[in-house]
């Protein structure tokens, strides 16, 4: 996730050394705020340690819509109490959200209840039924106080189906693969919105990667070297299990549908009609999800070489990627173990950065072969 600037600055040094200690304070600007938020941006479903991390907040996230929901204008029963609010909430069968024609009709309605926004703002809305805390809007700065999803417009039973989304992100293409979509909208939104707060911007952050991919990988990296360190043969595990595969799906597919122009026709400029030409194109139609691979790379800016096969990455790309993974792994592990107890917190053996950094570029590059060839 992270081109650091206090360990950054001496990023040079991190690739040459097997290990390199830490220099008392060197980390100082960034211990008080940016660990703590690097780690609060990865609250996704399969990233156990950093989702137990922020479940007090998560659990936190149904009530304060259910207070919100009290104040929207024309609201039928504005004069009920919260009991009553939450009874009603609680009493609502959610709106199916399970395949990408649920989530895409589900969307269609928040468009029509919100019909002032332009697509990005309804990325937005619907990104925070996902992911929306104070560390979220330091990373998608220019969305903080952007409004959320309330009921009314929506219908309670959709209301309710985004306010528990987060425990059910998963969703199922035609393809029969499975995606996490708060990976995809957390990726369209700071694709949008790429300015960080200073914070992000002092260390390095790209807002896109920050609240992608970097961030999974280099969680896998932090937590197999914490609990598993010493044995490499458990690696793999560790990278299965922090950056699943629905995860990084939704990480790919979250940057290549930020670049993708309007979809055709009258109303290509709506979300629903970006998603729906991005996984369910028209007959005889070509879905841009069957290009991911190719987009994605294009979009983050990645270049590669040769066809098939033989495509590989070039050097700058893979410097990019190094350098965030390793970073956003430290910053996590300095938050998981400390800085205070002496050497040991600011790297990671040269071999494990580039197994985990290699395992994603491979994983990358197999994609881009396939579409190709």
């Amino acid at each position: 996730m992270v081109a650091k600037k206090h360990i950054g600055s001496d990023r040079d040094e991190f690739l040459r050394s097997p290990r390199v200690t830490a220099r008392p304070g060197s980390g100082a600007p960034e211990e008080a705020g940016l660990v703590s938020a690097v780690l609060a941006l990865q609250r996704a479903a399969g990233n156990v340690a950093v989702g137990q991390l922020l479940q007090p907040a998560a659990s936190r996230r149904a009530a304060s819509m259910l207070v919100v929901q009290l104040q929207g204008p024309g609201h039928a029963d504005a004069g009920m109490g919260t009991d009553e609010v939450r009874a009603a909430y609680e009493a609502a069968t959610p709106t199916p959200l399970t395949t990408i024609d649920d989530l895409i009709r589900l969307v269609t309605r928040v468009e029509a209840a919100y019909p002032s926004d332009n697509w990005q703002g309804i990325t937005t809305r619907i990104r925070k039924s996902y992911y929306d805390d104070a560390l979220w809007n330091q990373l998608i700065v220019r969305r903080a106080g952007y409004g959320t999803v309330n009921s009314p417009p929506l219908s309670m039973p959709d209301f309710k189906a985004l306010g528990t989304v987060k425990d059910h992100p998963e969703i199922r293409l035609p393809s029969g693969d499975v995606v996490d979509m708060g990976h995809v909208l957390t990726g369209m939104d700071a694709s949008n919105f790429p300015e960080t707060n200073w914070k992000f911007s002092l260390a390095g952050i790209e807002g896109p990667p920050g609240a992608t991919w970097s961030g999974d990988v280099g969680s896998a990296l932090a937590e197999w070297d914490i609990h598993a360190g010493s044995h490499r043969d458990r690696r793999q595990e560790y990278y299965e299990r922090f950056a699943s595969r629905d995860d990084m799906l939704g990480d790919v597919d979250g940057i290549a549908l930020a670049a993708q122009p309007a979809a055709p026709g009258a109303g290509g400029d709506r979300l629903s009609s970006r998603l729906r030409a991005y996984y369910l194109p028209a007959s005889g139609g070509t879905a841009g999800v069957s290009r991911r691979f190719t987009k994605f790379a294009q979009a983050s800016g990645f270049a590669w070489t040769g066809r098939g096969t033989a495509i590989a990455l070039d050097a700058a790309a893979r410097q990019r990627i190094r350098a965030q993974v390793d970073t956003f792994g430290v910053q996590y592990r300095r938050k998981q173990v400390g800085i205070e107890r002496g050497a040991g917190q600011n790297w990671f053996h040269n071999e494990d950065i580039d197994w985990f950094v290699n395992r994603f570029i491979r994983w990358v590059e197999v994609g881009l072969a396939a579409e190709n060839p």
